[in-house]
C-alpha cells in the first residue's frame, strides 16, 4: 500500500481533473479504458455506446446501469458521479445520464466519471464511458428536367436536393457540400450553394446525365451520388436579342425565333437561318448558342489585342473576312423600329417583301454596305410600309452591338494623339489630335504645325455623326500662328448621312455645292457655283434605273438658254445589276476619256476587266483568267495588256500569303518572287524578293507577341539602302514610341510618339474615315 499511496497522485493528476480521495485498490485508476474499478463496496464497469447518430446526437444515455454498490444497483441517494474528464461532444446531466451533442462528427469519443459515496466521499472508482458517433444516413432520388436552353446561363435548372434526404430528414444545403462528379461538366454547370444547379451556358445540345456527388460538410468522408436528367435541345440566336427570323433543319422541319431568341433543335441536326429568301450565313450543326460569326465561321468577334489588331490589318486592305458583320448588320437594319439596342424583331411582313431578294454577304464589308443591291432591298422594305426608312446600321456600329450584347471589353485602342518629330531635333513640329467626348464619339480633330515649340498653323474640324456613322454636320477651320482664318468649309448632311450643301470660304471668296437625292436617297443631282460669283453655273445629272444603277452622268455647264455639255459617262449592267461597262467621254479634254469592262463568274467575282485609258481601242491595262479559292482570293491572274503576256500566281498557307509568283513571258518560268514570312503568331516578319533568283529586296521585322513589330530593317526611303525603325512598347502592348534611323547608322532621325484610348469600333472607324477624307 506504501507502494500504491506514492503512485496514485500521479495517476490522478493525469487522468482526473479534480482529486477528491485516493481510493485504495491501486488498480484500473479511470482514463483511457482498462478493467473495473473497485473501492470499498463499489463495482464500476466501463460502457460501451454505439451507432449514435451524430447529426441528432443523443441525451439520457445511461451510464451507471451497470453499475453497483455491494451487488446492488446504484442509486443517487447513495453516491455522487462526476466528470473527470471528457472530450467536447459529452456531457454528464444530473441524473447520471450522458449526452450527445447534436451536429457531432463521426468518430469515438471517451468520458471518465467518478463515483463517490455520500457516506464517504474519500470512497470513489472510476469508469470509462465509450461512445460511438456515426455518419449521417442519405437517400437521394434522381432529378430531370428538360426543354432547356442550352445557350444562355440558367439559374435554378433544378434543386438538387430537394427529393433527397439526410437521416430521413429534408436536407439542409448547410449541412452539405456538393460537387459534380464528371469535371467536363464543370464547364457548363455549377452547383449553388444552395444545392440549386445553374447552367452556365453553351451547353451541347441533347440529353445530358449529370452526376453530382452530396457529402457531410462535418464527414467529408461520407458522401452518396445521384444524377440529373436534363434534356437541352433549345438554341439562342444572337444572345436571344432576336425575333422573328426563320429557320430551316435538316429534318425539313422550319419555324421563326421566339419572342425569347429560342430555337428548338435536337443533336445531330443542322439549321440554317434566313430572312425572306436570303440566307444569312451556312447551314451549320445544332448548338446551344448561334451568332453571325458562327454562321460565318471565317469571321471572328475581335476582343483580345491581337484580334483587335488582326481585324482592322486585314480591314484595310480588304482581306479580313466580314461576312459574319454583313449578316448583322442585315439584321440590326431591317429591325421593325430600327433600334437594335432595344431587341430586334423582324415581322413576317419583311419575310414576304424579301421573297425573291438575294444579297452577296461575301463582299468586303465597305463594299457590301455601299452594294445597289443592299440599298434596294431596304428600299423595298419602305416602299412596303414595313420600315419608315432605309438607313442602314454601319457594320462597324454591328460589331460594337453584338460586343455589347456578349457583355465582352474589346481592346480596342487607338490613338488620339500623335506627335511627330520630323528632323530628329527631339522637338515636336507636328500634333494631330483627335476630340473624343464623354459619350465615346468622335466630336473634333485638330492638326497643328510646330516651330520651336510653338504653333505655327492649325486646321481644326468639328463634325457631328448619328449612332449610324452618318455625318450630320462638319466645320474645317484653317488658322495661321495669330489665329487669323485662312480657309473654312462647312458641310451639312441630310438624315442619311448625304451631303447635301458644300461651302468653302478663302480669301473672301465662296464656293457653294448642293445636292439633291431620289426618295430611295440616291444622287441624282450636283450643282455648283464654279466661277464664285454667287450664280449657279455647273451642274451633274445622275440618271438611274430602277434598282438604283447608274446608268449615266451627263455633265454641263449652265449657260443662258443652253446647256454645253462638260462630259458624259455611261454605264452598262448586267441582269444582276454589275457593272460590265463603263464609258467617260469628255468634251473638252479628250486625255480624261476611258473606257472599262468586267465579266464575272457566277459567285459574282470579276474574272476579268480591260481598261482603255483613251477610248482609243488600245487597252492600258487588263486582268484575264483570274482564278479564286474557297475564300474568294484571287490565287492567279493573267496580264494580257502587255506583251508578252504576264501571269501572276498567289499563294497561301492557311489564312496567310505566302508569295506572289510573276511568269513575265506566261512560259512557265518565275522571273519575280515574291516570297513572304511569318513569326508562330501570325505576324508577318518579312519578305524577300528576288528576280530570276537574285534578291532585289527584303524586309526583316521582329515581333513582339502583340504583332508590334519592335524592330525592322526596311528600305523606308526607296533608296536602296536598308533603314532600321524601331518601336517602344508600353504595358499594354500599344506603340508609344517609334523611331527611324534612316540608312541604319545608329542616329535618330525621325520620332513619332502616341497616346491612346480605348474607344468604340464606330468611334474608331469614323476618326480613320474623316482623317483620310479631310486629308
Amino acid at each position: 500500500m506504501a507502494k500504491a499511496k506514492i503512485i496514485c497522485p500521479f495517476l490522478y493528476l493525469i487522468l482526473v481533473s479534480t482529486l477528491t480521495a485516493c481510493g485504495g485498490g491501486g488498480g484500473g485508476g479511470g482514463g483511457g479504458g482498462g478493467g473495473n474499478s473497485n473501492t470499498a463496496n463499489l463495482s464500476i464497469a466501463n460502457d460501451s455506446i454505439t451507432g449514435i447518430p451524430g447529426r441528432k446526437g443523443a441525451n439520457s444515455l445511461s451510464i451507471i446501469g451497470n453499475d453497483t454498490l455491494d451487488s446492488k444497483d446504484l442509486s443517487l441517494d447513495d453516491v455522487t458521479v462526476t466528470v473527470s474528464s471528457a472530450q467536447a461532444p459529452l456531457s454528464l446531466n444530473s441524473n447520471a445520464t450522458l449526452n450527445v451533442k447534436p451536429m457531432t462528427s463521426a468518430g469515438e469519443y471517451q468520458m471518465v466519471y467518478e463515483v463517490c459515496l455520500k457516506s464517504d466521499s474519500s470512497k470513489c472508482a472510476r469508469g470509462v464511458v465509450t461512445v460511438e458517433v456515426i455518419p449521417a444516413v442519405f437517400s437521394l432520388n434522381s432529378d430531370q428536367a428538360e426543354d432547356l436552353d442550352g445557350a444562355y446561363p440558367i439559374d435554378n435548372v433544378v434543386d438538387l436536393l430537394a427529393n433527397d434526404q439526410i437521416d430521413g430528414d429534408t436536407i439542409d444545403p448547410n449541412e452539405v457540400s456538393m460537387n459534380l462528379v464528371v469535371p467536363d461538366f464543370d464547364e457548363f454547370f455549377q452547383i449553388q450553394s444552395n444545392g440549386r444547379l445553374n447552367s452556365l451556358g453553351d451547353v451541347p445540345l441533347g440529353n445530358l446525365d449529370v452526376r453530382y456527388q452530396v457529402c457531410e460538410v462535418m464527414n467529408p468522408e461520407n458522401c452518396a451520388a445521384d444524377s440529373a436528367l436534363l434534356g437541352f435541345n433549345k438554341g439562342i440566336f444572337m444572345d436571344g436579342n432576336v425575333e422573328g427570323i426563320c429557320y430551316e433543319k435538316s429534318n425539313g422541319e422550319t419555324g421563326c425565333i421566339d419572342g425569347t431568341g429560342r430555337f428548338t433543335c435536337e443533336p445531330g441536326e443542322t439549321i440554317a437561318f434566313f430572312i425572306g429568301s436570303v440566307q444569312l450565313g451556312d447551314s451549320i450543326p445544332c448548338e446551344g448558342r448561334i451568332s453571325p460569326y458562327d454562321i460565318a465561321p471565317e469571321s471572328f468577334l475581335p476582343v483580345s489585342l491581337v484580334e483587335v489588331r488582326r481585324f482592322w490589318n486585314g480591314y484595310a486592305n480588304d482581306s479580313f473576312p466580314g461576312r459574319g458583320f454583313n449578316i448583322a448588320s442585315v439584321i440590326y437594319s431591317v429591325d421593325s423600329d430600327q433600334n437594335p439596342e432595344n431587341g430586334v424583331l423582324i415581322t413576317p411582313a419583311t419575310h414576304t417583301s424579301w421573297q425573291n431578294v438575294s444579297l452577296d454577304l461575301f463582299k468586303p464589308m465597305e463594299n457590301f454596305y455601299r452594294d445597289n443591291a443592299w440599298q434596294n432591298a431596304r428600299n423595298k422594305l419602305v416602299e412596303d410600309n414595313i420600315l419608315a426608312n432605309a438607313s442602314v446600321v454601319h457594320y462597324m456600329r454591328s460589331v460594337d452591338i453584338l460586343l455589347d450584347s456578349e457583355s465582352e471589353q474589346s481592346s480596342n485602342f487607338v490613338a488620339t494623339q500623335v506627335e511627330q518629330d520630323n528632323d530628329g531635333d527631339n522637338t515636336v513640329d507636328s500634333r494631330v489630335s483627335f476630340d473624343i467626348n464623354n459619350s465615346g464619339k468622335f466630336v473634333g480633330l485638330s492638326v497643328q504645325t510646330l516651330e520651336s515649340g510653338s504653333v505655327t498653323e492649325q486646321d481644326t474640324e468639328t463634325v457631328n455623326f448619328d449612332n449610324n456613322g452618318n455625318l450630320l454636320a462638319a466645320t474645317y477651320t484653317n488658322l495661321d500662328a495669330g489665329g487669323t482664318i485662312l480657309e473654312e468649309i462647312q458641310s451639312n448632311f441630310n438624315a442619311d448621312g448625304n451631303l447635301t450643301r458644300f461651302v468653302k470660304k478663302e480669301s473672301g471668296v465662296t464656293f457653294t455645292k448642293r445636292y439633291t437625292y431620289n426618295a430611295k436617297g440616291y444622287l441624282t443631282r450636283a450643282i455648283e457655283d464654279v466661277n464664285t460669283d454667287g450664280e449657279d453655273d455647273y451642274q451633274e445629272i445622275y440618271n438611274r434605273d430602277s434598282f438604283g444603277n447608274e446608268l449615266s452622268v451627263t455633265a454641263e455647264f449652265i449657260d443662258p438658254g443652253t446647256n454645253t455639255v462638260d462630259y458624259v459617262k455611261t454605264s452598262t449592267f448586267d441582269n444582276n445589276n454589275r457593272l460590265t461597262k463603263e464609258v467617260f467621254d469628255h468634251k473638252f479634254l479628250a486625255f480624261r476619256d476611258y473606257t472599262s469592262e468586267y465579266s464575272y463568274n457566277n459567285l459574282g467575282l470579276v474574272t476579268a476587266y480591260s481598261f482603255d485609258q483613251l477610248s482609243d481601242g488600245v487597252i492600258d491595262d487588263s486582268r484575264a483568267q483570274i482564278r479564286y479559292d474557297s475564300q474568294r482570293r484571287i490565287v492567279e491572274e493573267l496580264q494580257t495588256h502587255t506583251d508578252p503576256q504576264i501571269r501572276i500566281a498567289y499563294n497561301y498557307v492557311g489564312n496567310l500569303l505566302a508569295s506572289i509568283q510573276e511568269d513575265f513571258n506566261d512560259d512557265g518560268s518565275i522571273e519575280l518572287d515574291t516570297q513572304f514570312s511569318y513569326d508562330d503568331n501570325g505576324f508577318i516578319s518579312g519578305f524577300r524578293s528576288f528576280d530570276n533568283g537574285n534578291l532585289v529586296s527584303l524586309a526583316n521585322y521582329i515581333n513582339d507577341e502583340f504583332g508590334n513589330a519592335i524592330t525592322a530593317d526596311l528600305d523606308i526611303q526607296g533608296d536602296g539602302v536598308l533603314d532600321r525603325r524601331s518601336t517602344t512598347v508600353n504595358e499594354r502592348g500599344l506603340v508609344s514610341k517609334t523611331e527611324i534611323d534612316f540608312n541604319a547608322n545608329d542616329v535618330i532621325d525621325m520620332s513619332i510618339m502616341s497616346s491612346y484610348d480605348n474607344v468604340s469600333f464606330m468611334t474608331r472607324y469614323l476618326m480613320a474615315t474623316y482623317e483620310s477624307l479631310s486629308n
